[in-house]
């Protein structure tokens, strides 16, 4: 009678705890195992171990849906004067994998080049007609999502304004499909939008991740980019918006996401030192600032850091950190 009691004690338990309710508590094998609860029961009936040594409450899986965006795919750098001289620099100067248009192609107004984990996307954009000097800046940043059907619903869901996807059926009959689909997204203060190819991202990313490798980083040893530095307007009222795109700041700083295997976005106003940079992750400062040196780039050293002079990157702003900082 005891061992029954102890039996039924031990199922309610389970169930209770289980958040999945009594129908599927034990449906999802990476909770508790029915198998174990049963064979947990069996050897208290056999005095080998002591009731409840080993249960406890189930932690469920993160929804798929909870992350809508699962990596930066590219950072778009607007010039206002022409970017052959930009791309000649990182490419045949620095030795930085093409991505698009292929090598052996010809120059085009839009240039990326792959920074292993983040393309650079380099194009050409006419000065603003209000009078305003015109500047390099990173104009917007491409998003991957995880799916776009889902992040679609999930603008639903979190009230977050977009512009609607393009309508297949207004395609006009005899063209080519769309290589990619884009979504614009509003109420960030900066250019932001999520981009899906109809080809595997993740694999062209990975392949040129890996002929960046295969090139030792170039001349400076590049790994990857660890941080994009934006600066939205008006951040203090967009910061929400935001957070309901990316879900809370984990990086214990209010301003600064970590989104998937791509870098952090740190959002700052204006006035900040660090507004527009691109911090990239090479392998050895010392061999990058050796580097530098040979090629007459002028730069900034600290034993942290290397700014690079961006007059020299037609207004790019690119900071190098060592890979043990």
């Amino acid at each position: 009678m005891r061992d029954k009691n102890y039996r039924i004690t031990v199922w309610v338990i389970v169930l209770l705890i289980s958040p999945m309710g009594p129908r599927t508590a034990f449906a999802q094998k990476r909770l508790t195992p029915a198998r174990a609860v049963v064979q947990h029961i069996e050897n208290v009936s056999d005095g080998t171990e002591q009731p409840f040594k080993h249960l406890t409450a189930p932690v469920l899986p993160t929804r798929t849906a909870d992350v809508i965006v699962r990596q930066v795919d590219h950072v778009l750098l607007a010039l206002p004067t022409n970017g052959r001289a930009l791309v000649a620099l990182l490419t045949d100067l620095l030795a930085l994998p093409v991505v698009w248009p292929q090598p052996g192609s010809d120059w085009k107004a839009s240039t990326g080049i792959s920074l292993g984990n983040v393309n650079l996307e380099i194009f050409h954009r006419e000065p603003a007609p209000n009078g305003q000097a015109p500047r390099a800046r990173i104009s917007s940043l491409a998003l991957q999502p995880g799916d776009l059907k889902v992040a679609l619903s999930e603008f639903r869901l979190r009230g977050i304004a977009h512009d609607p996807p393009p309508d297949p059926g207004l395609r006009v009959a005899g063209n080519p499909l769309p290589r990619w689909t884009t979504v614009g997204l509003k109420g960030f203060g900066h250019g932001l939008f999520l981009i899906q190819y109809n080809f595997d991202m993740d694999e062209r990313r990975l392949r040129f991740d890996r002929m960046l490798r295969e090139r030792d980083g170039g001349a400076l040893g590049v790994m990857r980019v660890l941080e994009v530095v934006i600066v939205p307007e008006w951040l203090d009222a967009v910061r929400a918006q935001w957070t309901r795109l990316l879900g809370p700041a984990e990086t214990g700083e209010p301003n600064v996401w970590v989104v998937g295997d791509g870098p952090r976005i740190r959002l700052v106003k204006p006035l900040d030192s660090r507004a527009g940079e691109i911090v990239v992750e090479v392998k050895n400062l010392r061999r990058a600032a050796e580097a530098l040196r040979r090629l007459q780039i002028s730069a900034q050293t600290t034993k942290r850091q290397i700014r690079i002079d961006p007059s020299v990157m037609s207004g790019l702003r690119l900071v190098l950190q060592g890979s043990h900082d």
